[in-house]
């Protein structure tokens, strides 16, 4: 507290109770949609360990991982511009659909071809989609909360979907990630997101009528943000992707190469709840 011409001032902006219940009533109404968000997150962090496991196993080398991780952010990349004109064409429910359909499909062909070049083609399809869904579920969040709330609301959010993360590691202490059916779990987990996001009770914001004719550059609104989300994006792809390979190439368990990966989630989901809080004072 500063003293000031006879008057004490607080530094910081009084806490404010009644945005509490309000932000509460916020996290409510999107469950369906964080739950469905969830379950896709749940589903991709495990297969990323999966493959790493599987590639080593059946003695392929660093290349082949990279080939697959690079294919699923190249994927990724085309989603994000290819997915905008779809959802003004069919809307946010069913342009979800479609993408967790695409997820689905990809992840039981995944079983059905055991091929690097099959898998690299996989990938990208589900990286296009995993794009979609992203996109849907952060326009359909940023719509439904205020802004002076919505730092916090993205941290639950950001918190949960590393919560996701760091449970799907956890498959690996009870299965085998080579065993006939284990990677059908994960489409399971892909129908119920679609599941959830159709009987939610949040109402989805509606879209301009006046479509954009173009997608402008992230570098052009901010340039910080481009170079921090490059080098997050960098960083993260190379350590989820080989380090699990790097562990199990040189022969630590499936529970030994889990219980590293959750370590980097975890490591960057509880940085979340405070940044977002910053964010918003």
């Amino acid at each position: 507290r500063r003293f000031v011409c006879g008057r004490t001032y607080s530094i910081f902006s009084p806490r404010n109770t009644a945005a509490e219940p309000a932000m509460r009533k916020i996290i409510l109404d999107l469950i369906s949609l964080i739950g469905s968000s969830f379950l896709v997150q749940f589903s991709n962090a495990a297969i990323t360990t999966m493959i790493a496991i599987i590639v080593a196993s059946e003695g392929g080398d660093q290349s082949d991982v990279a080939l697959i991780a690079s294919a699923f952010s190249a994927g990724f990349i085309v989603g994000c511009f290819l997915s905008h004109p779809q959802i003004y064409r069919i809307g946010l429910v069913r342009g979800y659909a479609v993408a967790a359909a695409i997820l689905t499909i990809a992840v039981v062909a995944l079983e059905l071809n055991n091929d690097i070049v099959g898998w690299t083609i996989l990938r990208f399809l589900m990286g296009a989609s995993f794009a979609t869904v992203m996109a849907i579920s952060d326009t359909w969040i940023n719509s439904r909360t205020p802004g002076e709330q919505r730092g916090s609301v993205i941290a639950i959010y950001s918190t949960i979907l590393g919560l996701a993360s760091i449970v799907s590691q956890l498959c690996f202490f009870f299965l085998d990630a080579g065993e006939e059916g284990f990677i059908l779990l994960f489409a399971i987990s892909m129908n119920l997101a679609v599941v959830l996001v159709a009987l939610g009770a949040s109402v989805p914001p509606e879209q301009n009528q006046n479509r954009p004719k173009y997608i402008r550059p992230l570098a052009l609104v901010s340039t910080p943000a481009t170079v921090s989300a490059f080098t997050a994006g960098f960083a993260t792809t190379s350590l989820i992707s080989i380090v699990p390979f790097h562990l199990s190439e040189n022969g630590a368990s499936e529970n030994l190469v889990a219980i590293v990966v959750a370590t980097l989630y975890l490591g960057r989901l509880i940085s979340q709840w405070p940044i977002g809080k910053l964010s918003d004072r």
